[in-house]
């Protein structure tokens, strides 16, 4: 039986700001808000990290603090760094399944 309480949310492409994170010195950390999907609860997030060019290529992502209106997504690996991810044009991007009602 189909529930018509779940939602599936995705962004429009936007360039992804990746900063410092304040809990892994140096490496980059985004928060996406995703407010407008309207969950009432904290949604489950699918993310990976996407490159304008074939090489290098992308880290892998750890998604974290999940709450119905943001994520933290933290960049994995020897390229970490927010200065590296930002030269190098890495985009975040994410799906979010969960519920509405």
């Amino acid at each position: 039986m189909f529930n018509h309480s779940l939602k599936f949310c995705a962004p429009r492409r936007t360039p992804t700001f990746w900063k410092v994170s304040r809990y892994f010195r140096g490496r980059a950390t985004a928060t996406p808000d995703i407010s407008e999907c309207g969950f009432v609860s904290a949604p489950v997030i699918t993310a990976t990290i996407v490159g304008r060019n074939i090489l290098p290529l992308p880290p892998a992502v750890a998604v974290n603090r999940v709450t119905k209106g943001e994520f933290s997504a933290y960049v994995m690996g020897t390229d970490a760094m927010a200065r590296d991810v930002n030269q190098k044009g890495f985009e975040l991007h994410w799906t979010a399944h969960g519920y509405v009602c």
